[in-house]
């Protein structure tokens, strides 16, 4: 078994992939914003759209050069409320 992580782009296989781990996370219950059920076209929208987001890296796990899992990494995120300057300070 040759299992290897890499960094994923917005090929249409790729993108049909990332839209069946999604629903079939949703699916099963996993909590990643989504209602299930998740429509097919909702699901490609969205990796369509992270995978052409210069301010994420979308990381796929495959075994055997299969597709099988993903993580997303964002390159900045906004302050949270508590670390937030206030205003007038």
């Amino acid at each position: 078994m040759t299992v290897e992580i890499r960094p994923l782009t917005g090929e249409p296989p790729v993108t049909e992939s990332l839209a069946d781990i999604l629903i079939a996370t949703v699916a099963a219950g996993g909590s990643v914003h989504f209602m299930h059920p998740v429509p097919r076209e909702e699901a490609v929208a969205y990796w369509r759209e992270a995978l052409a987001d210069p301010g994420r890296v979308v990381l796929g796990g495959f075994v055997d050069a299969a597709l099988v899992g993903t993580v997303t990494l964002w390159l900045a995120t906004p302050p949270t409320s508590r670390s937030a300057p206030r205003s007038g300070s």
